[in-house]
């Protein structure tokens, strides 16, 4: 029902899909790739608010202005729906209403996950959490592997848990020293000891175990 009212967009790696502040006049769904969503946090910093995957809405505006920027961190795919067809198709049918505020919960779970992460300080439990939200996204795309892919930078990473890509590396080095997981070619993470990882990530948890268990899908 999408495709019906939208164009299609092919993004290269890097590129701006939209700026923060401009005039919101489409919403994205991810049809292939990674996209970061960020706000611009001065002295040419980027301040990430979450990390968007196949299949989840992105563009939503305040005021008729985007309220963040998105840029692709992978070659991406989109549906680019003009917001008034959108707006259009969403009054004549209730059902399609539910089916994209269900996809609109995905950036709710994202957000209140990554207030969690950012509560808490130490650096290589962060980067636990933040690798098994990463497996537990993968999982629910249905892509079932050994291996956790890592399509964004180490400086994206750091951007996302609050911490610089030099403790972001440290982090990795400390979690393959513990032989909790190893790594191919930078991307590609290999968990070898989950109950060491379940461990690490307790570190943080502690009596707010039952708030940062991953959400459930919608």
């Amino acid at each position: 029902m999408l495709a019906v009212i939208a164009t299609v967009g092919r993004y290269k790696k890097g590129e701006l899909i939209y700026q923060e502040g401009a005039i919101a006049d489409r919403v994205f769904n991810v049809i292939t790739g990674v996209v970061k969503s960020y706000r611009s946090a001065g002295n040419r910093r980027q301040r990430i608010i979450g990390f968007l995957f196949p299949q989840d809405i992105i563009g939503l505006a305040d005021r008729g202005r985007y309220v963040n920027s998105a840029r692709a961190i992978t070659p991406v795919t989109l549906y680019r729906i003009p917001t008034a067809a959108l707006e259009a198709r969403l009054h004549r049918n209730p059902e399609f209403d539910y089916q994209v505020i269900c996809k609109l919960c995905r950036e709710l779970r994202e957000a209140q996950q990554h207030a969690f992460l950012l509560s808490k300080h130490r650096a290589v439990a962060k980067l636990s959490l933040f690798l098994q939200m990463l497996e537990t996204q993968q999982s629910s795309e249905g892509r079932l592997s050994e291996e956790i892919l890592v399509p964004m930078s180490r400086a994206d990473i750091g951007a996302y848990t609050n911490m610089s890509s030099e403790a972001v590396s440290r982090s990795f080095q400390e979690l393959i020293r513990r032989r909790v997981i190893s790594i191919r070619e930078r991307r590609h993470i290999k968990i070898l000891d989950r109950a060491g990882l379940e461990d690490i990530i307790s570190e943080i948890r502690g009596s707010s175990k039952s708030m940062s268990q991953p959400l459930p899908r919608v």
